[in-house]
Formats: C-alpha cells, sequence, structure tokens
C-alpha cells in the first residue's frame, strides 16, 4: 500500500512542504477559518511541547456547515456527551470559547514556524481527524524523510490519503 501511496505522490506532484500562505489559503477556503487573537492560546506559552516561542497565527473554525463536515460519528458522540454533562454557565470569554470547542461548535488551531516560511508545527484544540490529517499534510515532510521504507514517510503518505489529497 506505501508503494502505491508513493507513487500516487509522485504523479500528483504534491510538494514536500508548503508555504505559510498555501497553508492560510486552505484554511480560509476550505474551511472558513478565521484569524483569532493570539490571547486565546497564550497558555501554550507553558507547554513545552508545543514550541509556542515560534507562535504564527491562530485561527478558528466556526461555520456549522463545515464543522458537521469535519466530525466523525464518534466525535459527535462525544461532543454529545460533552454538552450534556456541562449545564453550566461559562464565567467568561475563555471558558466560552473552551465550552464551545469541547461541544463542536469550535476548532482552534495554532500555527507555529520556526522559519518563517512554512508550517512547522501546529496545536489543534477539538477533535477533528479530518482537520488533524489536513493538517499534517499542510506541515509537510522534510524532503530528507520522504524515502520509500521511512515509518516517517508512511505515516505522512497516509495523512495525504486520508485528507484527500492522495
Amino acid at each position: 500500500m506505501t508503494v502505491d501511496l508513493h507513487q500516487a505522490f509522485l504523479d500528483r506532484k504534491l510538494p514536500l512542504l508548503y508555504s505559510l500562505a498555501d497553508v492560510e489559503k486552505v484554511l480560509h477556503h476550505t474551511f472558513q477559518a478565521n484569524e483569532e487573537d493570539p490571547i486565546y492560546v497564550a497558555d501554550l506559552a507553558h507547554d513545552p511541547y508545543a514550541g509556542f516561542e515560534h507562535f504564527y497565527k491562530c485561527y478558528t473554525i466556526t461555520e456549522p456547515t463545515i464543522l458537521e463536515s469535519l466530525f466523525t460519528l464518534e466525535e459527535k458522540e462525544i461532543q454529545t456527551s460533552m454538552y450534556q454533562a456541562d449545564n453550566a454557565a461559562p464565567e467568561d470569554k475563555f471558558q466560552r470559547a473552551w465550552v464551545d470547542i469541547q461541544q463542536g461548535r469550535m476548532l482552534r488551531i495554532a500555527i507555529m514556524s520556526s522559519d518563517g516560511q512554512t508550517m512547522t508545527s501546529f496545536t489543534q484544540q477539538g477533535i477533528s481527524e479530518q482537520l488533524l490529517y489536513t493538517l499534517v499534510a499542510l506541515k509537510g515532510i522534510d524532503p530528507a524523510q520522504a524515502q520509500p521504507g521511512n515509518p516517517v514517510y508512511a505515516h505522512y503518505l497516509q495523512a495525504l490519503q486520508k485528507a484527500g489529497y492522495l
């Protein structure tokens, strides 16, 4: 299967890395994402794995029809259980945003770029495998890693396939 995905990748002539402009174009056009105030993700500065020192921009997806298309049945069930478990009124806009994320009314993406050219990492807040696969695809892969037989490359090819690029 990986051989077929590798060949499909070569046939489609997809880039190994995507520019920040390409990432933003996909977020805007495909997901109707809007840029959000970075104050909502400032807590990532305390996460040693987030790479927040390379923060670029933050986006949210809130369009109901887009969100509906991004969630699997299992993800929707999790969100429904969160809705039923949390009936308390949020105390402030930050808590309201977390409730919206937990209940499937918002997805948030923090983009990091250590080189100022490409998305070198990201943090997704809210569950959506489909969005995750797309972000992995847009993060790209180091050209030195893009070799058949490399498990990192095989994982990347699978993400491309699941995101609909292959």
